[in-house]
């Protein structure tokens, strides 16, 4: 009988500790994708639209600078478009290639079918994902962007 309740103490002990890691395991996963993965996606999103609008309205011109894009964000507000992350913070998350060349992106498009850039990344250099799908994120809009002018 002793050995009967110390089996099922066991059982129930390794139970709970395995549900309790579980839990842990699934609460990590939420908080990283509220904190990490959601704002990531938003300021991806969010560059790939401002870069787009800038170039749309400065004939084919890459932006320079943060302020730059400030100038495509006001231009898409006028016009009543979202702009999807807070962009003040966008520096802090997001890098671009501010010496990229719509040009000479345009002529590698025409050798390939698959987004052949990455003028746009994480801070740390680290590739953007865009969990709200390929068209927001930024190297696949602006690509898609030039792609469509080139007709």
């Amino acid at each position: 009988m002793f050995k009967k309740t110390r089996v099922t103490q066991t059982i129930v002990i390794v139970l709970l500790v395995a549900g309790a890691l579980i839990a842990a395991c699934y609460g990590y996963d939420v908080y990283r994708k509220v904190t990490v993965v959601i704002p990531n996606s938003y300021a991806a999103w969010a560059t790939g639209d401002l870069i787009v609008e800038y170039i749309r309205t400065h004939d084919g011109r890459w932006p320079h600078d943060w302020e730059d894009l400030r100038v495509a964000k006001e231009s898409l507000e006028r016009q009543g478009k979202p702009v999807y992350y807070q962009f003040d913070r966008l520096p802090r998350m997001i890098r671009v290639d501010w010496n990229a060349d719509p040009a000479k992106l345009a002529k590698v498009l025409q050798v390939s079918n698959e987004v052949p850039f990455r003028v746009v990344t994480k801070a740390d250099g680290s590739s953007v994902f865009a969990c709200w799908g390929p068209d927001t994120e930024p190297n696949t809009k602006i690509y898609s962007y030039l792609k469509g002018t080139l007709k």
